[in-house]
């Protein structure tokens, strides 16, 4: 399928609130490095979410760009020493949002297609820069926002693309307003 059908432009309304999620996130993420890239990770994922609106499919590219910061990220602290500690946070990040859905493809692979798998691998190796634990609170999130969708919707099967990436802002957001919060 050309990108250029998967790209078409997405509307000012699309593009506003992915940039206050992103610049939100990027500022609650805490130290600049690692907020640029999980902003660049869920604009990529952004993208891939609305493509998965559209044709109900997400498209490698998006996954591969949503998963280059967090490498970045890795890459860097190896130069700076602390790499190894960053490296395996990002994997058990990835781990926990992925693995659940991966054991789901497996047994009912109409009910969750392998993009998901994939894009949950990208943005919970972002989430990982943060704290992997809260790839659980995003894999939560993103359940439940799915099935408030469908039910509201009455549609029984709907993409997952776009909850996986409510549900990663919304973990980030939450741990960066906990930690003010509790710093108190």
């Amino acid at each position: 399928m050309p990108m250029q059908t998967l790209t078409q432009t997405p509307s000012a309304t699309t593009t506003s609130v992915t940039t206050i999620a992103l610049g939100t996130v990027a500022f609650a993420a805490g130290t600049l490095g690692v907020g640029v890239a999980i902003a660049v990770a869920l604009a990529a994922a952004t993208f891939a979410a609305l493509v998965d609106l559209r044709m109900n499919r997400i498209p490698d590219e998006f996954v591969v760009v949503a998963l280059l910061p967090s490498v970045g990220s890795v890459l860097t602290a190896l130069v700076s020493g602390d790499g190894a500690a960053r490296g395996l946070a990002v994997v058990i990040g990835g781990a926990v949002v992925a693995l659940p859905l991966f054991v789901i493809h497996v047994l009912a692979p109409r009910a969750m297609g392998f993009g998901d798998v994939k894009l949950a691998v990208s943005l919970g190796a972002a989430i990982g820069l943060v704290d992997p634990v809260l790839g659980l609170v995003a894999l939560c999130v993103a359940s439940a926002s799915t099935a408030v969708v469908g039910l509201a919707t009455r549609r029984g099967a709907l993409p997952f693309g776009p909850g996986l990436v409510f549900g990663t802002v919304v973990a980030i957001t939450f741990a960066a307003w906990a930690e003010r919060w509790l710093a108190w």
